[in-house]
């Protein structure tokens, strides 16, 4: 597994993983007290970014136990896709011990804000790991004996969504590359699957656009649905260079196009 979230030190995360609700909102508390000791010049916004910091590090801490549990051997490695030459440090790493012989992209971004409010900075974080970082993992894996490749692209790359011009680029961006890429190297299979948004995980389910998607009487698809979409696509061998998995779109084309 690769993501851009350092983990903080295993001894430090054993700790926290002994905390209740009533603990969390106490570290919380201890960390805007140490902030203020380093620095009385912080915004809210940097609290808020160490507290997601100590979330994150939880999460991928209870995911990892969660995959070992099942009996498969799991590694993390923290890498920012769009930084090429530390990915491909990654990769030889990975490749001293193991053959890589799959890819699974999930990386992405989303800021929804209308689009005079789309920042270059906002544009960037959007395509790196999304677009930046499939271009720089497909070169980097050219020679591997990989046999299977998934995106994993969003129904707003078809149909548009609010807020999301560049979101929505960036996943049709994705498409494409995957559809070039499938072209090129038919010995693979590789094969983009736009999704709904999620009901438990993944972006929809931490951001704003669950609240937009809630008032369009959007359903949201359970991460069991989902496994068992992915899985059926996996055993029919990635037929299609697409996928979209949807519900009722007529609730999201507002433009009716």
């Amino acid at each position: 597994l690769i993501g851009r979230h350092t983990l903080h030190p295993v001894e430090q995360i054993r700790e926290w993983r002994q905390l209740d609700a009533n603990g969390r909102r106490a570290l919380d508390d201890a960390v805007l007290e140490e902030m203020r000791r380093e620095n009385q010049a912080f915004s809210p916004l940097e609290w808020k970014a160490r507290c997601e910091g100590i979330s994150k590090s939880l999460e991928i801490d209870a995911t990892l136990r969660d995959i070992a549990s099942r009996g498969s051997a799991v590694e993390y490695h923290a890498v920012d896709l769009a930084n090429r030459s530390e990915l491909e440090r990654v990769l030889a790493s990975i490749r001293s011990k193991h053959r890589i012989e799959g890819l699974l992209h999930g990386a992405g971004d989303e800021i929804a804000k209308s689009f005079d409010r789309k920042s270059d900075e906002i544009l960037r974080t959007t395509f790196s790991g999304k677009v930046d970082g499939l271009v720089h993992l497909l070169s980097l894996t050219n020679d591997d004996p990989i046999r299977q490749i998934v995106a994993f692209s969003s129904v707003s790359g078809r149909i548009g969504g609010h807020g999301q011009t560049d979101y929505s680029l960036a996943n049709e961006a994705m498409a494409r590359i995957v559809g070039a890429h499938r072209a090129l190297r038919p010995d693979r299979r590789v094969t983009v699957i736009s999704w709904p948004a999620f009901s438990e995980v993944g972006l929809a389910a931490r951001s704003s656009a669950k609240i937009f998607l809630e008032r369009a009487w959007q359903a949201f698809m359970t991460p069991g649905e989902g496994a068992n979409h992915f899985v059926r696509e996996l055993w029919a061998d990635l037929p299609e260079a697409e996928v979209t998995i949807c519900g009722d779109l007529a609730s999201l084309d507002l433009d009716r196009i």
